[in-house]
């Protein structure tokens, strides 16, 4: 450490130190360089921390609580410094948690949100079960969806049923919707309304997330988004409104209707203080989907990438895959093939290292269309083959249809047209059955 930089330190300290740190550095154990003091080796620190009494490490963590350069190391070492449970420590480790989160970090914020869990002493019930929801929501944006499904799934079943276990079911259900599949995430979600009871915000956030669950039918996703919006004007919640209105828009234009966009602030790329912290679930990522389609590219780019940049800045892992797959689509639309290639490649090294499954569909389909448009027949029926396994292992229709008219529209191209019509026939049933009428899509 700088042996300057200790706002505690007292002037007698360093003639005091200062002999012994001079024999260390002719033992070679430490190296003196100018003001600042380290370990010639990492295992010389290993071995002091190791062979220290548990009560000397609690003091230096106590130490360093006081003199450690930001609040997150601070309310670490405060956590380490005691002996057991203490809810000032998990208070100040959850607030820790939630500014590491704010700043992008979501990993560093699960770590701290572990560690305030740990920290939260028996009596304290409902605390413990706020911050193991938030571990689980940092597990998740930081891409470890499996962790991240494994502590929700606890939670809510420790929990007594209510608006939290509303809360904790809801953020489970889109774990399982990226993980397992709609399937596996509506009966949770409909488990979550049950609890929600007379909370409209609950409610509105229900809603909104079962519009977006239930991709294979826009019917029924349409007269969802309308209750969500109902209920969020109810509850005078803004942010929610703008959340069920850009739900509401995307259905309605991918049932046929008009793109009749709302004032720029709907598609806020912050996160809204009530709505999803997912990007690729906000109206910014909703609007700038239906502008491809209705052959409003510029416009579309500035969002997607928006979405994407915001996804970046807030560690959202779990959200990037999807959007590169999104701005790869675009520019395949554009006609920008090696700015698609690109998207493509680079939202593929994303995904493998994000622990879920819905990106992979998304992708294939993605570098299918760009694979076609290069000639590359073969590749683009791999590619389209991965992507159907992965979507109908989800069950999710969507992906299914959008997957065949990529194989269908590979076959055109290579002059198979028994096998386009077959691909084709199943990508236009899906459509109908699903709903789906926009002309573009």
């Amino acid at each position: 450490r700088d042996l300057h930089s200790f706002p505690t330190r007292r002037s007698s300290d360093l003639p005091q130190a200062w002999p012994a740190v001079q024999s260390a550095a002719a033992e070679g154990v430490v190296a003196a360089e100018g003001s600042r003091v380290r370990f010639t080796h990492p295992l010389f620190a290993s071995a002091i921390v190791s062979g220290a009494a548990p009560w000397q490490r609690r003091e230096a963590h106590r130490k360093l609580s006081l003199i450690a350069p930001n609040a997150e190391e601070r309310a670490r070492h405060r956590a380490l410094s005691v002996d057991g449970p203490d809810e000032q420590a998990a208070a100040g480790l959850a607030e820790a948690a939630h500014a590491a989160a704010a700043r992008g970090a979501p990993g560093a914020a699960a770590e701290l949100a572990e560690l305030a869990v740990a920290r939260t002493p028996a009596g304290c019930a409902p605390a413990r079960r706020r911050r193991r929801l938030d571990t689980a929501e940092y597990l998740y944006r930081a891409g470890d969806t499996a962790r991240a499904r494994r502590g929700l799934e606890a939670v809510a079943q420790d929990m007594p049923g209510g608006p939290d276990r509303a809360a904790a079911r809801l953020v489970l259900a889109r774990i399982l919707l990226h993980d397992s599949g709609e399937v596996a995430a509506l009966p949770v979600l409909e488990d979550a309304l049950a609890d929600a009871s007379a909370d409209r915000v609950l409610q509105a956030r229900i809603h909104i997330s079962l519009a977006r669950t239930m991709g294979g039918d826009l019917r029924y996703c349409a007269r969802l988004a309308d209750a969500g919006l109902e209920l969020a004007q109810q509850a005078g919640d803004q942010a929610l409104i703008r959340q069920a209105r850009a739900e509401k828009l995307y259905n309605d234009f991918m049932l046929g209707g008009d793109l009749a966009l709302e004032p720029d602030d709907m598609a806020s790329d912050r996160a809204p203080d009530r709505g999803p912290s997912a990007v690729e679930e906000r109206p910014v990522t909703l609007l700038g989907l239906c502008l491809v389609r209705a052959d409003r590219f510029d416009e579309a780019r500035g969002m997607l990438q928006r979405a994407l940049q915001a996804a970046q800045e807030e560690g959202d892992e779990s959200s990037q895959p999807i959007l590169l797959a999104y701005l790869a689509d675009l520019e395949c639309w554009a006609g920008n093939w090696q700015t698609a290639e690109r998207y493509a490649a680079q939202g593929w090294d994303v995904g493998e290292q994000v622990d879920h499954h819905a990106w992979r569909a998304a992708t294939c389909y993605a570098r299918a269309l760009i694979d076609t448009d290069l000639e590359r027949i073969d590749a683009a029926r791999a590619e389209a083959a991965d992507g159907l396994a992965a979507a109908a292992a989800a069950g999710d229709d969507w992906a299914v249809m959008i997957l065949h008219a990529a194989l269908g529209f590979a076959e055109l191209s290579a002059g198979q047209h028994g096998a386009a019509a077959a691909s084709l026939s199943q990508a236009a049933d899906l459509a109908g059955r699903i709903g789906l009428a926009e002309p573009a899509a």
